[in-house]
């Protein structure tokens, strides 16, 4: 019976229904730095104040507003959730993936969203690209970002102010795989104010300007090696 559903809706989103242009945009890894360097950077406690990885920026949207429609007659929902992130998988491409069942009843199927931008400044975001299947947002219902992905097997290093003791100014270093914290990879190391301004640390070199116990400025000279 639940195979049975399955082929009916598929049936339904495949039968006499056009689909939108998908852009599959690119998978270009490169390295990525945070911050810029040899700017005055800041940081307030708990924040990471430098990030290096591999791999590449993708768009992101979250809509401020939840729409839905109904169709076959009111046996199926498709509904966009407000404040639900989708992202996509490739620089530049319109497919974002939605991390629950835009269609209901879906049987634990995932579908896909495609953005259709519109001369009138809107956008169709239809279900699995089938133009039958969108919903219109106004630019304003709409919130857009990027978001890191890791290539595969690459190392990204970054360092976490955790704020100033006396004259000691504390900072912890960790290092993730495919987007997971290696934990044998964290370590805590503290800088003595007296002895300079300057983080050395796994071949980053930084200018501490100014330390607090809330607020850290400072300016990146050089990366890790």
């Amino acid at each position: 019976m639940k195979k049975l559903s399955s082929l009916i809706i598929l049936f339904i989103l495949t039968g006499c229904v056009s689909q939108a242009k998908i852009v599959s945009g690119t998978v270009k890894s490169e390295p990525i730095y945070m911050p810029a360097a040899n700017v005055v950077s800041s940081v307030s406690l708990g924040e990471t104040m430098m990030y290096q990885a591999f791999g590449w920026n993708v768009d992101c949207i979250s809509p401020i507003r939840t729409k839905s429609e109904s169709f076959s007659m009111g046996m199926y929902k498709y509904e966009i959730k407000a404040n639900e992130k989708f992202c996509a998988d490739s620089t530049g491409s319109n497919v974002f993936k939605a991390g629950y069942d835009v269609i209901t009843p879906a049987n634990g199927s995932s579908y896909t969203i495609v953005e259709v931008r519109k001369k009138d400044g809107t956008s169709d975001l239809c279900m699995s690209g089938y133009t039958s299947y969108c919903l219109n947002y106004q630019s304003d219902e709409i919130s857009r970002g990027t978001e890191f992905k890791s290539a595969m097997n690459s190392l990204q290093q970054s360092i976490e102010y955790m704020g100033r003791e006396g004259d000691t100014a504390k900072f912890l270093y960790t290092e993730f795989k495919d987007g997971m914290a290696r934990s044998a990879f964290n370590r805590e190391f503290i800088v003595d104010l007296t002895a300079g301004s300057s983080l050395n640390f796994k071949g980053a070199e930084v200018e501490i300007i100014n330390a607090t116990n809330t607020t850290l400025e400072y300016r990146v000279k050089n990366y890790f090696n």
